[in-house]
């Protein structure tokens, strides 16, 4: 009898490990086979990407650094790349993933997807790392063209290949979230400007935290955007210490949670 039961505890370790790796190796090919879908609209878009990615990142970068009497100094400037880089990601992660779901809501590729024996999780990442491949250049736009326009040299190490992919992951859950929920582009476009421009000012993105009043600084613990600027300045800086690990392990924090959520809570 302790034998049978040895060998009926045995079968089941082994069958439990090869339902575990099979269901891996499914969530893979449904993130492969999403990301290349979401892809292949890449190239009816691309002119509006290159546009959006010299374009913006480069009048932030010149403008910013211009205002009052001039803020070319190494600090302000480390400031405004990181800021742009970040206003970049939020803008992605919150108003193009939140338009980008409404629209597929609408049009019914939504019910499409949920049709399907897919999990979530592949497909938010999928429609997520489909966007960043896109906007990659328009974050770093601000790495090249600042050293051009200003005497100054700052750090890009391999932290950064870590540090963009985890703040967008961390941004995107709200744009998604809001797209599942609201019916109207329209709404959501009008929301999602509104939201993310107040939340760049309120969070110590582009404003140093100690310039904040006492409620924002509170405020922007809170929100992704603040620790994936401060990341950004950190690497920049060439500062990788405590401070970097510890916004990094708040990223990842906000990521785990937020895939959890919208996996669980997400209207398909």
């Amino acid at each position: 009898m302790k034998n049978d039961l040895g060998y009926y505890c045995s079968d089941l370790c082994e069958h439990c490990g090869d339902v575990v790796k099979n269901h891996k190796t499914a969530f893979w090919i449904d993130f492969k086979y999403l990301w290349l879908e979401q892809m292949a609209e890449v190239p009816g878009t691309w002119y509006f990407y290159a546009l959006f990615s010299i374009f913006m990142p480069l009048a932030m970068v010149f403008g910013f650094a211009h205002m009052g009497r001039g803020l070319t100094d190494k600090e302000s400037l480390l400031y405004v790349i990181s800021g742009s880089m970040v206003f970049v990601l939020t803008a992605e992660g919150w108003l193009t993933m939140a338009i980008r779901t409404t629209t597929m809501r609408s049009s019914g590729v939504m019910t499409y997807y949920s049709s399907l024996p897919i999990s979530k999780t592949s497909f938010i990442l999928a429609l997520l790392f489909s966007r960043l491949v896109v906007i990659v250049p328009s974050m770093l736009v601000p790495l090249v063209v600042c050293p051009l326009l200003y005497p100054v040299r700052f750090s890009i190490g391999p932290w950064l290949l870590v540090i963009l992919p985890l703040s967008a992951l961390s941004l995107s859950a709200v744009g998604i979230a809001i797209g599942s929920l609201i019916d109207s582009v329209d709404i959501v476009q009008l929301l999602m400007n509104v939201l993310m421009f107040v939340v760049l000012m309120a969070a110590p993105v582009f404003i140093p935290n100690q310039s904040l009043p006492a409620p924002l600084r509170a405020l922007g613990t809170l929100l992704p955007p603040t620790y994936a600027a401060s990341a950004l300045r950190h690497i920049l800086n060439g500062t990788i210490g405590y401070g970097f690990y510890m916004d990094t392990a708040v990223l990842v924090a906000m990521t785990v949670v937020s895939l959890i959520l919208l996996e669980k809570y997400l209207q398909w």
